[in-house]
Order: C-alpha cells, then structure tokens, then sequence
C-alpha cells in the first residue's frame, strides 16, 4: 500500500486532473444523451405516433432507470472502483443510443431510454467518487461545481449543435453518431481511469467490516438529513431537465413563433447559467465553509427568475434568455446538497451517499416531465399540425406551473435542513 507521502504527492496531481477529466468527459456524455429529445420533440412524435404525455414517457423513463441504479451503483463503486464500472457503464449508454436510432417501434424505444439511463447512473458519481480518490477533501465542493459544469456543457452539445445534426442528417443519424462516441468513451475509460492507492485503502478498512454495502446503506439511510437533502436536491434540479431538456424548446417555438434550431439556442442558455453558477459557488463555499446559506438564497432566486420564464419571459426574446441565464445560475447552488450528504458519511461510503441523493435527485424528472405531457394533453384544443397534436403557448404556461410548484416545494423542505457541521 502507497505510503502517506506518496499518497499526498499523487492528490491533485497532473496525473489526478486526467483522470477525473475522464470522469467529467462521461458525465458530458450522459448529458448529451439526456437533453437530446428535446431538439427531436415533433420529430419523435411524428415517428412514433405520440402524444405529449407519451412523449414524456418516452423521455422521462431515462431518469428512472438512472434513478432506480443508483444505490446499486453507489455500492458496486465503493466496492470495485470508477475503472471498470466506467467502461461497462459508457458502453451500456452506447448500446442504448444505437438501438433508440434504428428502431420503429415505441416499446423499444423506450427500452433503448432505459438503458442509455441505467448506463449513465453511473457517469455523476464515478466523477464524484475519482474527485474524492484523487483530490484533498477541500477541493471536493469546487470539483463537484466543476464537474455540474461539464455536464450542462454537455446538455448544449444537447441542444444547439445536435439540432443543427438533426435538421441536417436527421435524428436517427445524430443518435447514431452520438451511440460511436459512447463506444470509443468506453474504450478510453478502460485505457486512462485507475482506481488510485487511496480506494485500495478505503476498500481495505471497508473489509474489515462485517458486509460492507448494508454497512454503507445502512449508515447513509439512518441519517434523517441526507433523506432531506435527497428530497430537496430532487424538488430543485427537476424542473432543469423538465424544462431544458424537453418541454423548453417547443415552449419558446410556441411562445414567439421562431424556428427549433433558434429556440435550442435559447434554451441552451439555461445551461451556461449552470455552467457559470456551478464552480463559482462550489469555490465560494469551499472558502467560507459554508453551505446551507448559498443553497437557500439560490432557491428563492431561482423561484423568482422561473416566474420570470414562465410568465413574463413572452415581452422579448432577449428578457427570455436573461431569464434562463439567472434560473440556470442560480439553481446551480443545488450540487452543495452532495457536498453536505458527503461530510455526512464516512469517506468509504461517499459513493453510497451520492447515489442515494442522485436517486431521487434524477426519479423527479421522469415523474414532472410526465406530468408537464399530461397537462398538454388535457389543455388540447384539437388542432393538429404536421400530423401531430399542436399545444398552443397558452397550454404551455398553464403547465409550466407544475415547474413554480415543485421549487415552492424545495423551499419548504430546506426549512428543516441542518448546518453540515450540525448533520
């Protein structure tokens, strides 16, 4: 076993960065594939003869697969390492991708989902797990903040370029080209990633533990405040993937009549929000030792600036991209929750604590963008356009509601949220 000096020499190290970069590049991957059917949305349902709440299905069942593995990829990462769990995870989220672009039918189309889901649950908290392994505990919250970054990076990779790719060569062409990246990932994964000494350590002191994984589950859902900050982190990201990577685009089209190449653009704003707002905090809470503060103020922030969207953004389309920036940004604060749920465990158990959040983190999704499909498909006056059911900007913001909701519901549950140090 590496000694503590080397251990320390190695932390950080130039080494260290390209590995956890490998980790980063997969979670771009997986944000990619989330965000794709929301440049596809006529196209899709055209293709599979699909209502709006059929197509959130078809989309929404990514997140619950994603959802439903966490736990289980929580543990298996404790007990075998990011390495091979992200080389069969990278090829699984191809897999996936290939099948979606060549089938006709909708059940297996959204088994294709299922497994671009299942494969991508373990794309967040590999990263997280390689920044613990590789990294000083202080710099956790700022590469937690930097690796969000690279996934919304990812989601406008999913938004204006690959609706360029869609209106070029087609969707079922982009998803193929996006199902070859994911193989030549899952090479590069295997080649690059090593565990490191210090998961060999880790993994030593967790044998000496009579059952290691009920031991971790046990630990991470005894703690009352990890089942609330799960719930929070769960009530603020949804209503991201609702809005940005499906229903966003057909909103803004719908709301100023403009084409779905310009609306993507639009949308993908939302995304540099994150971008920006991700790193800023993570570093801004790794100096002052605080959490919960930054959380709260970008709760309420990001409740004002979705009633902004929803309800005002219709004025001008330079108000509605202002908007996206500032609701993106600030409800990027919402990756503290996992430095929180982190410091609340000890370090052999991170990786189950980030599942155990990133579950019901990613379950929400899958329900609210349903749900969102719904409430179109309740509104529907009968016009059809293209031979495809046509929502009107009103039905929109009439189901756009469900996202204000859902945040009031956030700032409800942060009320009995502890100071880390009081976990």
């Amino acid at each position: 076993m590496a000694t503590d000096t080397n251990l320390e020499k190695q932390q950080g190290s130039p080494y260290a960065w390209l590995i956890w970069a490998c980790g980063a590049l997969f979670f771009f991957y997986e944000f990619c594939l989330q965000s794709s059917p929301s440049v596809m949305v006529p196209e899709l349902m055209k293709a599979f003869n699909v209502n709006a709440s059929q197509l959130g299905r078809l989309s929404g069942v990514y997140f619950f697969s994603y959802a439903i593995m966490q736990l289980p990829v929580g543990i298996l990462l404790d007990r075998y390492g990011p390495r091979i769990m992200m080389t069969i995870a990278c090829f699984i989220c191809a897999l996936g991708a290939y099948i979606f672009s060549h089938t006709h039918i909708l059940s297996m189309a959204e088994l294709a989902r299922l497994l671009m889901g299942a494969g991508s649950a373990c794309a967040f908290i590999s990263a997280l797990k390689l920044a613990s392994l590789w990294f000083p505990a202080n710099r956790y919250a700022f590469l937690a903040g930097l690796l969000v970054m690279f996934g919304f990076l990812g989601a406008m990779g999913g938004q204006g370029p690959l609706s360029h790719f869609v209106e070029h060569y087609g969707w079922r062409d982009s998803m193929e080209i996006l199902s070859v990246a994911g193989f030549i990932l899952a090479i590069l994964f295997f080649i690059v990633v090593r565990n490191g000494p210090l998961f060999h350590a880790h993994k030593e002191s967790a044998k000496a533990i009579e059952n290691h994984a009920a031991t971790g589950l046990r630990q991470v859902l005894s703690n009352w405040q990890i089942w609330l900050l799960a719930l929070y982190a769960a009530l603020m990201f949804s209503p991201t993937p609702a809005f940005g990577e499906l229903w966003g685009v057909p909103f803004i089209v719908n709301t100023f009549h403009i084409s779905s190449t310009l609306a993507a653009s639009i949308n993908s704003i939302l995304f540099v929000g994150w971008i920006v707002g991700c790193p800023l905090f993570g570093y801004l809470s790794d100096r002052s030792r605080q959490r919960l503060p930054y959380i709260k103020f970008g709760c309420w922030a990001s409740l004002v600036t979705m009633i902004c969207v929803v309800y005002l953004g219709h004025f001008a389309l330079w108000f509605m991209g202002v908007s996206l920036f500032l609701f993106g940004f600030f409800s990027s604060t919402f990756v503290l929750a996992f430095t929180i749920a982190k410091e609340g465990v000890t370090d052999q158990y991170a990786g189950t604590a980030s599942g155990f959040l990133n579950m019901l983190n990613e379950l929400a999704p899958f329900f609210l963008q349903i749900g969102i499909g719904a409430i179109l498909d309740l509104c529907w006056n009968g016009q059809m356009q293209d031979g495809i059911r046509y929502y009107t900007a009103a039905n929109y913001h009439l189901a756009s509601l469900s996202l204000l909701v859902v945040i009031v519901g956030a700032l409800i549950v942060l009320r009995f949220i502890k100071n880390p140090e009081k976990i």
